[in-house]
């Protein structure tokens, strides 16, 4: 059985499922915090999430965090070499959407305002992604309790792929 460790609580949101837990410790994390999903979900979440990730060891095979921890490091990038036009959008999925509203509250207090929120005469309510505010933050993804129901889709749109080194708001290129 893992023992956790108290850290210093910042939001980290992406902890929200085991395969995002995973890849933290993957990426050579040595530390995970819950502030988020205790406020959602009560202390117990840090006992599920414990189990969730000793069977999830177990099926793999590690005995200890050290096994696997940074396994993953080797297949990133320097943030140098990362495209800076590229771009994805938040796709909500109406058909699974069950109206809560997490996504829209969480864009507009903390994000971009770019989700439109509407109420039909019937009183249902649906929830829009405005293309032209969406950022691409995951923001809203990470927050909706359905999976897969907001997806993040890479937008081909159109500009060419440039590195911070050749960005024009670059102000300090190598020479």
């Amino acid at each position: 059985m893992l023992t956790p460790k108290i850290y210093k609580c910042r939001p980290l949101a992406a902890l929200r499922t085991g395969a995002m837990r995973q890849s933290l410790l993957l990426s050579a994390h040595k530390g995970l915090q819950v502030c988020t999903a205790a406020m959602l979900f009560g202390f117990r979440i840090v006992d599920d999430m414990i189990d969730g990730l000793s069977h999830w060891m177990d099926e793999k095979g590690y005995r200890r965090l050290d096994d696997f921890r940074g396994k993953a490091v080797a297949n990133t990038v320097n943030w140098n070499d990362l495209n800076m036009n590229f771009d994805t959008k938040a796709v909500i999925d109406s058909e699974k959407c069950i109206e809560c509203g997490r996504c829209h509250i969480a864009c507009e207090d903390t994000s971009h305002q770019a989700i439109r929120f509407d109420t039909a005469v019937d009183g249902s309510r649906s929830f829009t992604v405005i293309d032209e505010e969406c950022v691409g933050c995951n923001l809203c993804a990470m927050i909706c309790p359905v999976p897969e129901c907001i997806e993040m889709r890479p937008v081909d749109n159109g500009l060419d792929y440039v590195t911070w080194e050749n960005h024009p708001l670059n102000e300090n290129p190598s020479p």
